[in-house]
């Protein structure tokens, strides 16, 4: 039996598009009372980062057998039944990606990450890498001034 008629239902890829869709953050108020004085105090709080494990988690799938999906999505060889649904769940990871890209930056810009968290999901979710330049001071120090003359020429 075809992996893709076994497990796929087309409601995942609607169920994947509304999981992503989440803001980055949110705001708590607080109210603090002292005496006469009152003061609303908004607290601003990352919100959860959406994964594709917990949404595969969510629908009872190991991740594995999403990521085989993805992968038979990109083949490009449909047939005409699921050629709509395998194009559609590919572009639908795509922009779930991108919105969890956006709420990685939103929240590491507000601070509303430790640095070290930002840094992690930055290299390890998302694939950054750190540009490292590297400069050397080699002397070298030639005694024979014909063998270095040589060297030149050539």
């Amino acid at each position: 039996m075809n992996w893709w008629k076994s497990k796929f239902k087309k409601k995942f890829i609607k169920e994947l598009e509304e999981y992503f869709n989440v803001s980055s953050n949110f705001i708590l108020e607080e109210t603090i009372e002292w005496t006469s004085y009152t003061k609303i105090k908004p607290t601003e709080f990352a919100s959860n980062l959406p994964t594709i494990q917990w949404f595969c988690y969510k629908i009872w799938i190991h991740r594995d057998t999403f990521y085989e999906w993805l992968k038979q999505a990109e083949d490009k060889e449909y047939t005409k039944n699921d050629k709509e649904d395998k194009k559609k769940l590919s572009d639908t990871y795509k922009k779930a990606k991108e919105n969890q890209e956006n709420i990685w930056l939103q929240n590491s810009l507000k601070w509303l990450y430790s640095p070290a968290f930002a840094i992690f999901l930055w290299k390890n979710v998302f694939w950054y890498k750190d540009k490292t330049e590297t400069e050397s001071a080699i002397e070298i120090k030639i005694e024979n001034k014909q063998l270095l003359d040589s060297l030149i020429e050539e």
